[in-house]
């Protein structure tokens, strides 16, 4: 009712709560989203396939799942790894280590969709031992250690084509 019978009451107002928003930067700037996280930590079956060795391997390792989401954001880590799988046909040991994220941002405006992969194979000796790997380019070379990599991004801006980059899968035989 103040504000019918006086302006001057309406801007006081707006002036005091203006006044006590830019006091907190958080809320005055919009960033002071909530961000809910949730993490999953598991045992787990692992499936790869080695094409720098031609084996197919698995074994039960440990997965970490971790989730981030908000209004504007949506965000997850995958992780997996296993020190102890094994290889068919070869029956090599192996250690796995893989991890995936994938990063989704949107504002009123622009919209960013990222995928980033990441494995390593590492197989071991017949002691379960690391192989010391011999000199680059020798005929010796195993190809035991095997590093792939893939990254995808999609961009969407107003008033623009959408803008996708892609890799590719990306296999390194070491």
């Amino acid at each position: 009712m103040m504000y019918r019978s006086s302006p001057q009451g309406l801007v006081a107002t707006v002036a005091f709560v203006v006044t006590a928003l830019a006091a907190v930067p958080g809320i005055a700037s919009g960033s002071d989203e909530v961000t809910t996280t949730k993490t999953s930590d598991k045992n787990t079956a692992i499936n790869e396939h080695s094409d720098c060795t031609g084996d197919d391997i698995t074994g039960i390792g440990h997965s970490n799942f971790v989730e981030e989401y908000s209004t504007t954001m949506h965000k997850t880590t995958f992780h997996e790894e296993c020190s102890d799988c094994v290889g068919a046909p070869s029956g090599a040991q192996y250690q796995v280590n893989g991890v995936s994220q994938t990063e989704t941002k949107t504002t009123a405006r622009n919209y960013t969709d990222r995928l980033d992969t990441r494995f390593h194979l590492f197989r071991k000796q017949a002691t379960g031992s690391f192989a010391v790997p011999p000199a680059p380019g020798t005929i010796t070379q195993k190809n035991d250690d095997e590093f792939f990599r893939i990254v995808l991004t999609t961009i969407i801006k107003e008033g623009h084509d959408p803008q996708t980059t892609d890799t590719g899968p990306q296999i390194e035989c070491k």
